[in-house]
């Protein structure tokens, strides 16, 4: 997704500790915050298309991303995605082409 060597920022929606209504952080101090800083650092941004919550997926940058089962197969966040669709996901929008 980022050019090669570069950085970009992946934006999710996220259900509040379990909600059943999506929640973003579009049009807060938090959007405004981290536009700027990516703007500052000319770097990309993209949004994901799943639901996610904070610290439900880890990536190291050397193409390794770990995520929960227990959040991301939740039926309360991604109820019309199967396990290896989100795998799948998670793989495109995470890891790094070596």
């Amino acid at each position: 997704m980022a050019r090669a060597g570069g950085a970009a920022s992946i934006g999710a929606s996220t259900r509040g500790a379990g909600s059943t209504a999506a929640c973003t952080s579009r049009g807060t101090g938090d959007e405004r915050v981290a536009q700027k800083v990516l703007e500052i650092e000319g770097a990309d941004r993209y949004r994901a298309p799943i639901v996610l919550e904070g610290g439900s997926i880890h990536v190291d940058g050397e193409g390794t991303v770990m995520a929960t089962e227990e959040c991301l197969l939740n039926r309360n966040r991604n109820p019309e995605l199967s396990r290896e669709q989100i795998e799948r996901c998670c793989s495109s929008t995470w890891a790094p082409r070596r």
